[in-house]
């Protein structure tokens, strides 16, 4: 069977990106007081499925107050990266709120702590009238992006620009989600 140039374009955009292999990463995941208890599961499919986009495989390891994985005391593995789930406790004030901060160490391949204020993703979910549980997945995937790709930069556009907006929340356009080809290659690299 011979397939024309518009049916094999077809053919490769439904079967998505292709990768080769999937780079796997493994995500530890803590909390802090006043967050305990708290579902994240929507939060955590968000920035699974962004990641994924990327060709990064996440597993999330629950190391949460009250959790006995004793996975979450071994030191870490070079394919792992603990994001905490905290409250910076402020009050914003400001134009910008910063969501989350990583840890970047450019002395290593790829930096492992980040930390993400559910308070202040909530606060700015609020203010947009947007799902705070998706905005916070995408917070986690913007700081795994940092630890990953071992620098505080932002881009211009995508996931992992500086600022975002609260017409681009409320747009909601999948461009702005995502993760650049360039990231995304970057991370594999890093990963592998």
């Amino acid at each position: 069977m011979t397939l024309t140039p518009a049916a094999a374009t077809i053919l490769l955009l439904l079967a998505g990106p292709n990768f080769g292999s999937a780079a796997s990463l493994t995500v530890r995941v803590s909390d802090a007081p006043g967050t305990r208890g708290t579902d994240f599961s929507v939060a955590l499919d968000e920035a699974r499925t962004i990641l994924g986009d990327a060709g990064v495989t996440v597993t999330w390891l629950d190391c949460r107050a009250g959790t006995a994985v004793s996975d979450c005391q071994l030191p870490l593995r070079d394919s792992e990266v603990i994001v905490r789930l905290g409250q910076a406790r402020t009050t914003t004030c400001g134009r910008t709120v910063t969501m989350g901060v990583s840890l970047v160490d450019p002395a290593v391949r790829h930096s492992s702590l980040a930390t993400v204020y559910v308070d202040l993703v909530e606060l700015v979910a609020r203010n947009a009238s947007v799902d705070a549980r998706r905005l916070l997945g995408r917070a986690v995937a913007h700081e795994i992006g940092h630890l990953l790709l071992n620098a505080n930069t932002h881009a211009r556009d995508g996931l992992m620009r500086a600022a975002w907006s609260t017409v681009e929340m409320q747009r909601n356009r999948s461009t702005d989600w995502l993760f650049t080809d360039q990231q995304g290659k970057a991370m594999r690299e890093t990963l592998r």
